[in-house]
């Protein structure tokens, strides 16, 4: 009997240390139901290549795309994958030293006044979350930006 017993606490041993491992294995990082999200950026109608677009939240969240040769991005959540967790954003577009118009391959410069703007505010409802028609938003840049000019975006469902 005293051998039975000394079997029973082995395995209960075991057991414990096999639970131990197996719970901090797991993955730790918060989960977020992504929304495919994508779009275009032109400087008045010409497509923008190589143009950074960040959607940002309050909360943290943040997603982030770069436009190709035809002047589209999809943004991608760094810590999480393709797509935009659910929420409220406040949209950035800024250029860099590669930035060009798309058809020529001409660089240009964007307005120093959308990088240091938010340019729009945009809800990624919970309700698209099957992924199969993304969001899309498409931002229409000017040479000469006015007040006006931010805060302004078209969406498509």
């Amino acid at each position: 009997m005293r051998e039975l017993s000394r079997i029973t606490v082995v395995q209960l041993l075991f057991a414990f240390v096999a639970l131990m491992v197996t719970g901090c294995s797991g993955d730790t990082s918060p989960y977020y139901e992504l929304i495919n999200v994508t779009g275009t950026v032109s400087l008045e109608g010409e497509p923008l290549q190589n143009v950074e677009v960040l959607f940002s939240s309050p909360s943290g969240a943040q997603s982030f795309g770069v436009t190709d040769e035809k002047g589209r991005y999809q943004l991608e959540a760094p810590e999480y994958g393709s797509g935009v967790p659910v929420g409220e954003y406040l949209v950035y577009i800024s250029g860099n030293k590669t930035t060009a118009i798309a058809a020529t391959g001409k660089t240009v410069a964007i307005a120093e006044k959308y990088s240091d703007s938010v340019i729009s505010k945009v809800i990624i409802p919970a309700d698209n979350s099957t992924g199969e028609n993304p969001l899309t938003f498409d931002f229409v840049l000017k040479h000469n930006p006015s007040e006006s000019d931010l805060f302004t975006t078209t969406e498509e469902p």
